[in-house]
């Protein structure tokens, strides 16, 4: 099935981890923000990218290996993870003042309240509730 497949497709976002970049682009538009620490930082370099003019291609000839422990038994992981998850989207959106996707993101959050509940008890424990949402409402 592998021959369905294009070889390179350009995307409009590419895994920090797998991330190659041109000296000439990175002079231009600059490095990873540090105020994301980890996650999203891919996501403010693609739109940055973006906004530059320049595309971004994935070829399905690289191999990549990035693990994750994502264990119901690995909680520190998940408060971690899914805290700086969370805090990256509220940076993102005040950093390139999307206001209304802002507003849409924390009303969404807050209506499905008891849906992430139900989520973070079956993923981890419930004390992951707490970590989500401090990464929501904390100052990046």
């Amino acid at each position: 099935m592998r021959e369905n497949f294009q070889k390179e497709i350009e995307v409009n976002i590419v895994g920090g981890g797998i991330t190659f970049i041109k000296a000439s682009v990175v002079k231009e538009i600059g490095l990873f923000d540090e105020r994301y620490y980890i996650y999203g930082e891919e996501l403010d370099l693609g739109y940055r990218s973006f906004l530059a003019d320049y595309k971004m291609v994935v070829t399905s000839e690289a191999k990549v290996w990035h693990h994750h422990n994502w264990s119901r038994k690995n909680n520190k992981q998940h408060y971690f993870s899914y805290y700086y998850m969370n805090r990256a989207k509220i940076l993102y959106f005040i950093k390139f003042a999307l206001h209304k996707q802002l507003i849409i993101f924390l009303l969404k959050e807050l209506f499905l309240f008891p849906v992430k509940v139900k989520w973070s008890h079956k993923t981890s424990d419930l004390k992951l509730i707490k970590y989500y949402y401090l990464g929501s409402y904390t100052e990046p």
